[in-house]
């Protein structure tokens, strides 16, 4: 008590401060209107909005939010004369990959294929696709070559009886080199897809 941090001594006690901040709360709003609320320091810490029905608690950052939601949602891609109205998944998706609509896409690609552009993109697409699938196998590769070049490997049964494995350095050595191999062969038939094609 002596120190000032009694129970009795920090206890929020409510005041006529309080009691119109109570009624600020309770006041009967507009639908469509905002409004602050502030703390004891009087910085903004929420704004409200009043709904049909309901009131709508947003954060002090809420339009920086928005904005970049809507970025976010844009099709930077598609043409100017995109026809898209609603949005659906598949073209989300192509958003995603491509900044595009399913339309715009469809579109994109027939004029690559009447200028005669298309064997180069479909490479490169190729090219990008295994290098994502190949970024996942790499960290995989690297964890099971790990694993077969420690000392010992212990695993848990489904009985609960733990077995001790030696660890094999060859087997993890042929594994990666047959991993590199595979690889390098993916990546040169990409390379070489076009006269592979023509063939």
């Amino acid at each position: 008590m002596l120190d000032g941090t009694h129970r009795t001594q920090t206890r929020t006690r409510i005041g006529l401060s309080d009691a119109d901040s109570a009624l600020e709360r309770s006041r009967t709003r507009e639908v469509g209107e905002t409004w602050e609320e502030k703390n004891a320091s009087g910085d903004v810490i929420a704004i409200w909005e009043q709904r049909k029905g309901y009131r709508v608690r947003k954060g002090v950052n809420h339009k920086v939010v928005e904005e970049i939601r809507a970025f976010l949602n844009e099709y930077p891609n598609c043409y100017d004369d995109c026809r898209t109205k609603k949005k659906g998944k598949l073209d989300e998706r192509f958003r995603m990959k491509f900044g595009r609509c399913a339309d715009c896409q469809a579109r994109y690609e027939t004029k690559l294929k009447l200028s005669g552009g298309w064997e180069e993109y479909e490479r490169e697409q190729m090219k990008a696709n295994a290098d994502a699938f190949f970024e996942q196998a790499d960290r995989e590769i690297a964890l099971v070559y790990e694993s077969l070049t420690s000392s010992s490997i212990d695993y848990a049964n489904s009985n609960g009886t733990m077995d001790s494995w030696s660890a094999d350095p060859e087997m993890a050595e042929r594994m990666l080199r047959e991993y590199k191999g595979y690889k390098e062969i993916a990546y040169e038939r990409i390379n070489n897809y076009k006269t592979q094609k023509q063939d």
